[in-house]
């Protein structure tokens, strides 16, 4: 399987969240989520935000996985952002939320 894009799935920091390891639920989660499609490659956390990175070969249909998935079992997350590239480039295409006001930005 070619994964070429890569997902970043953005969310504020839950109050349960005190350090990175506490993301690592919610990664294998998501992991579970998009089964054998997509990969997990790992996450970051900032002050403000959670950033999950997926490699996908169909981001739209890896990402409605995730979303779904984080609705389910995450409905105390108010806002999910995510958005997409190809591997082998830097151009970030918004996925979600389709009417975001602001640019995404890592």
């Amino acid at each position: 399987m070619d994964l070429e894009y890569q997902i970043v799935v953005q969310f504020p920091i839950p109050a349960s969240i005190e350090s990175a390891e506490d993301v690592l639920p919610i990664e294998m989660d998501l992991s579970d989520a998009i089964g054998s499609s997509a990969e997990i490659d790992g996450h970051e956390v900032s002050s403000t935000n959670a950033n999950v990175f997926v490699l996908a070969c169909d981001p739209r249909t890896t990402f409605e996985s995730v979303r779904e998935r984080l609705a389910k079992s995450y409905p105390d997350l108010d806002y999910v952002a995510a958005s997409r590239k190809c591997c082998d480039n830097d151009d970030w295409t918004l996925l979600w939320p389709k009417d975001a006001p602001a640019k995404f930005s890592l």
